[in-house]
């Protein structure tokens, strides 16, 4: 039996894109999702003059609230899909924490890119990097695209193992979805100079060898994924550059962006962690950090 979504809820406008992502992918993949709470005492509100009627009555708000917030987003799921499996829960602690112990027993995890803010916030923007970057299957950060009409989904890759997850995952992603995908590598010339003392520069030959080597290694990379998903079309850009940067500019016309969480170390390092924290945050589009 295939493990659900875990939708990670809190009652603001960005989970209720989340849940609203999560149906539709939870749809097209034909397996559950569950809608799970999290909350916790707010430490601000905890002092010398708290007494034991006081927080007993706090601990009684919140959870009622969450309550009524977890059941507001079961009726959102209930009229966009009658017939999905789904399930809830209310977990006490923190968000992230909470989130990450059941990334476990899932097959994605999908929040808002930022929660709600004061005493009652439970999913914060720090909630979902924390989440992207440590999560246990892919995590998938809900934000409306910059671009109404984009329907591709940018991939960065790097050849680590990890870059190939997400090759899995975008690639499914798109088929599900109809969307096309563009696979974006970025490389980096070493910059012998930093280490050397000696001024170093990149002469059009060398540069001109090097993108068609990088061209080559991601053309063969790709091979097996067009024979397995022929319905997708597929683009290739390489690009000399920062991928962070080339990442965040391609988000700008693009429904997904989806990353590795990590990527090869050393002077051909692409796809670090870094570089997922950074996508995370500067997207234009809903971005997916696979594991």
């Amino acid at each position: 039996m295939s493990k659900p979504i875990l939708v990670a809820y809190d009652g603001s406008a960005e989970s209720d894109e989340a849940v609203v992502w999560a149906v539709s992918a939870a749809t097209s993949r034909n397996i559950g999702l569950k809608l799970v709470s999290a909350w916790t005492m707010p430490p601000s509100e905890v002092g010398i003059a708290a007494g034991p009627a006081y927080e007993t009555k706090l601990l009684d708000s919140l959870q009622r609230e969450t309550e009524a917030g977890l059941e507001q987003a079961l009726a959102m799921v209930r009229d966009l899909a009658p017939d999905l499996d789904v399930t809830t829960e209310i977990a006490t602690g923190p968000a992230a924490a909470v989130i990450l112990e059941k990334s476990e027993d899932a097959s994605m995890v999908v929040l808002g890119s930022h929660g709600r803010t004061g005493l009652k916030g439970l999913l914060l923007g720090s909630v979902s990097r924390a989440v992207a970057t440590h999560a246990k299957c892919p995590a998938v950060v809900v934000r409306p695209a910059e671009d109404p009409e984009a329907n591709t989904i940018v991939i960065g890759v790097d050849g680590s193992p990890s870059s190939i997850h997400a090759l899995d995952f975008a690639f499914e992603t798109a088929s599900r979805r109809g969307y096309d995908i563009t696979v974006l590598h970025a490389w980096e010339i070493p910059p012998i100079g930093a280490l050397t003392g000696v001024p170093s520069f990149s002469p059009p030959d060398l540069i001109e060898n090097l993108t068609e080597a990088e061209l080559r290694a991601v053309s063969a990379e790709l091979a097996g994924y067009r024979e397995r998903y022929p319905d997708v079309t597929v683009n290739s850009e390489i690009i000399q550059g920062g991928p962070s940067r080339a990442l965040t500019e391609a988000s700008e016309h693009a429904a997904m962006v989806v990353v590795g969480s990590r990527g090869r170390g050393g002077f051909k390092g692409l796809l670090l962690g870094s570089v997922g924290y950074n996508v995370v945050h500067k997207a234009k589009c809903t971005t997916a950090i696979v594991h």
